[in-house]
């Protein structure tokens, strides 16, 4: 309809629609390509730092997206666009003791994770940036009883 409603499926990952707590955002078991898309200006709160970041830091605030995995296999949680992103996983929110179980500072443009997940467990994807007014996708896909090592 052209108007921002957080309840169509059409624009519920706008930044608007954004919770302001973990998570922010609920995929579901979704998985193919641009499953979301946009920058992290509409982000409220800084909630992790990721583990792989070296001497340089993502400051500023980011994202946490929940997403369950529908089968067991590999998935593979990649992002594209202007965007230097910054990928962390962890088992439950971060601010509610959650631990980081994955992470990938981009390379470019681009951070490309793959982690082994299991069916029905809920990961917390953890989207964070050097520039929040760079532009991003995400993709999830899962390669099905196929592990990532």
């Amino acid at each position: 309809d052209g108007l921002t409603d957080c309840a169509d499926s059409d624009c519920s990952f706008d930044a608007s629609c954004a919770s302001l707590t973990c998570p922010n955002y609920d995929l579901g078991t979704m998985t193919g390509t641009s499953l979301m898309n946009g920058d992290l200006s509409g982000a409220m709160v800084d909630q992790f730092e990721a583990s792989c970041l070296g001497s340089t830091s993502a400051t500023g605030e980011d994202y946490i997206i929940a997403w369950e995995a529908s089968e067991s296999g590999c998935a593979t949680f990649e992002t594209s666009g202007s965007m230097n992103a910054v990928l962390a996983l962890f088992d439950s929110c971060p601010d509610n003791g959650g631990l980081e179980i994955a992470c990938q500072d981009g390379s470019g443009n681009n951070a490309i994770l793959d982690f082994d997940v299991t069916a029905g467990a809920v990961y917390y994807l953890g989207l964070d940036t050097y520039n929040s007014s760079s532009t991003y996708g995400l993709d999830i896909n899962i390669e099905a009883n196929i592990s990532c090592n």
